[in-house]
């Protein structure tokens, strides 16, 4: 009876991710979303936030499949690596054939965080005028692309 108000928790070895929302799509440009509390094993504290967006279209191209933020006390622990690595995990399980992700051209830790997971480089490429990252003031994405 109480298992409607349990949340999924995804187990790793040092981190946990635990399921909280899942965004249904309303309009025909948008896709499921999966959202995650990135939370340390032993203490319980939640440590940043990642989602795990399924499909592809024009406009998410430059958001990407992934898209995660580390509170600033935790970063520099590897943390968005180790819960990007589950992700991926989650999925290959929902059988996608590929996942794009992103980053600013200099946001060197999410590069490396990118680089870490052993995405490959598609280019950096100029985000469209008119595209949302474009009016919040992206001009570039590095793309890189995951093949699962």
């Amino acid at each position: 009876m109480f298992s409607l108000f349990r949340k999924k928790r995804i187990m790793g070895e040092e981190i946990d991710l635990i399921h909280y929302r899942t965004y249904h799509p309303v309009l025909k440009n948008e896709v499921k979303t999966h959202y995650y509390e990135i939370v340390l094993k032993h203490t319980r504290e939640v440590v940043g936030l990642i989602d795990l967006r399924v499909g592809m279209n024009e406009e998410l191209y430059y958001y990407g499949n992934i898209g995660y933020s580390i509170f600033v006390p935790y970063r520099g622990n590897h943390y968005a690596l180790k819960a990007c690595r589950m992700i991926v995990s989650i999925a290959k399980e929902l059988k996608m054939e590929r996942i794009i992700i992103t980053c600013n051209p200099d946001n060197i830790a999410s590069y490396k965080t990118i680089v870490g997971l052993k995405a490959n480089l598609i280019g950096v490429e100029e985000v469209p005028l008119g595209h949302a990252i474009r009016r919040q003031g992206d001009k570039e994405k590095c793309v890189f692309e995951i093949i699962l």
